[in-house]
């Protein structure tokens, strides 16, 4: 796992702007959720699930297809980023942060998700 990548990951102000209205220069549509209810709902809503799930698929497909040698990776950089970052700040960020909130392990588990999308995106951005 890229040691850069993962000390921004780790500096990461996680959470901090919940809450806080929308910046007006975002280059695509949002829409601001009500509450960490409507986000927890959302999060966990299978429509998103298979967004999100269609996206790693074809970034999976891709490298497969068009790089293999980089791909067969994966595996080695999966394990490096969760003993490196997913377990550490999970445990010391984003689990407080999920039971001071009544959020519980759907939140975790769908915050984790997108942080191993991103070192996936991260670690195959040359290709």
């Amino acid at each position: 796992m890229d040691e850069s990548f993962a000390r921004e990951l780790e500096d990461i102000r996680w959470f901090q702007s919940c809450g806080q209205p929308l910046p007006q220069s975002l280059p695509f549509p949002v829409a601001q959720v009500s509450g960490w209810s409507q986000a927890l709902s959302l999060c966990s809503d299978q429509a998103w699930e298979d967004v999100t799930l269609e996206a790693r698929n074809r970034l999976t497909e891709f490298l497969h297809t068009r790089h293999r040698d980089a791909y067969q990776q994966w595996n080695h950089i999966a394990a490096a980023a969760k003993s490196r970052i997913d377990a550490p700040v999970c445990d010391l960020i984003w689990r407080p942060f999920a039971e001071q909130q009544g959020l519980g392990k759907a939140f975790t588990d769908a915050v984790s998700w997108d942080v191993l999308a991103a070192v996936m995106e991260h670690a195959y951005r040359d290709c």
